[in-house]
């Protein structure tokens, strides 16, 4: 993800709202990162090798992280830990946790991750065919990659946990 040229064609608040969906809505990148981090200091007392491999996957999310907030800023938007109302747009929702989950088991919390990292894969789709920036649309083909690959290792290290168990 390095050297990734973050920069959109024009402000436009429409899409800086739709971003937040995808830095603070519920499968926004903070939702996946305080996941992540729950399940590595949970799992960094009880199966040290899968806390570093969670580390890893959470590294990559603070990157995507990264990118999509300075996306927000540039198209005009704010990147504040909360998603707009869509009812009334000036209205800003706040983060909550109450979707992240708190399961110690691996196999169960490793099923839960690789389902909520579908779902944001479609989600990246979905706003990929609405947001027309040309840069943006690059971003996303490049998350939509990394997704890709989150699942993939997410899958592997399910597997090992069945394995273990």
């Amino acid at each position: 993800m390095e050297n990734v040229d973050i920069k959109v064609e024009k402000e436009n608040r429409e899409y800086a709202d739709i971003l937040l969906e995808d830095y603070a809505g519920s499968l926004g990148v903070l939702s996946s990162l305080l996941t992540y981090t729950y399940q590595m200091v949970i799992q960094g007392v009880m199966n040290r090798v899968l806390a570093e491999d969670i580390l890893s996957i959470k590294n990559r999310k603070m990157e995507h992280m990264e990118i999509i907030g300075k996306l927000i800023l540039l198209l005009g938007g704010n990147p504040q830990f909360g998603t707009m109302d869509s009812r009334i747009r000036s209205r800003m929702i706040p983060y909550t946790t109450c979707g992240i989950c708190y399961e110690q088991n691996p196999v169960q919390f490793l099923e839960q991750d690789i389902k909520k990292e579908k779902q944001i894969y479609q989600q990246y789709i979905a706003h990929q065919k609405i947001v027309k920036d040309v840069y943006i649309q690059d971003i996303f083909t490049m998350l939509l990659e990394e997704e890709k690959e989150l699942i993939a290792t997410l899958q592997k290290l399910l597997e090992a946990a069945k394995s273990a168990h």
